[in-house]
């Protein structure tokens, strides 16, 4: 039984540089909103694209909020009788997937994000002088 609570700590590692990477992920998105070298085009188009955010954001919270609950999963494994420990370790492996689901989610939103953005940026005039 060891080797569950072996196995659910080397989980609990990668939870927690999954959730490293989605507080990163959402302070670059920020940061990508509000830095001072923004520029924001007039044409409704490639700012609608921008809501694309909000599903990112909530994504990368639900990813971080399975994270924590994976915590409090593995606290219970260290304290719980060997009976419940193999219920616990299935708990954590789901915990774990969704956060790997929610937070790949995440990544696949603010990627098309940045497809859009691009291809504005490339094929359009949107960011000549003229249309800031």
């Amino acid at each position: 039984m060891t080797d569950i609570i072996t196995a659910t700590k080397e989980v609990l590692e990668f939870s927690s540089n999954l959730t490293t990477w989605a507080l990163s992920v959402t302070a670059f998105s920020v940061v990508t909103i509000i830095s001072t070298s923004y520029i924001r085009p007039k044409a409704f188009a490639l700012r609608a694209s921008y809501l694309l955010f909000l599903p990112g954001w909530l994504f990368l919270a639900i990813s971080i909020n399975c994270a924590e609950k994976l915590s409090r999963k593995y606290l219970a494994a260290i304290m719980v009788s060997q009976d419940n420990l193999i219920q616990i370790g299935s708990d954590i492996n789901n915990l774990f997937a969704d956060q790997r689901r929610w937070f790949l989610w995440a990544l696949a939103t603010f990627g098309a994000w940045l497809v859009i953005y691009l291809l504005t940026w490339i094929f359009s005039d949107f960011f000549s002088e003229g249309d800031l």
